[in-house]
């Protein structure tokens, strides 16, 4: 039997932030170098460790707020 969940540990999260990480690192940076791949993971783990929990109400209010501040 496999198992897709255990707790709060799921399949999706680890595939979730490996397609972060990729997208991060193809869009984001011209060129990675293998020597400094482990500062680029660092960064990506920082950046999913600490983003917010919004629903769409308020990440709407929050790009409205960005877009009023760029004006």
């Amino acid at each position: 039997m496999v198992e897709y969940v255990r707790g709060n540990v799921r399949t999706n999260t680890m595939e979730n932030f490996w397609a972060l990480l990729k997208d991060g690192l193809k869009g984001t940076y011209v060129s990675v170098e293998p020597f400094h791949l482990f500062r680029y993971l660092d960064e990506q783990c920082f950046r999913y460790n600490n983003r917010r929990e919004m629903n769409s109400g308020q990440r709407l209010q929050y790009l409205m707020r960005g877009l009023q501040a760029s004006a």
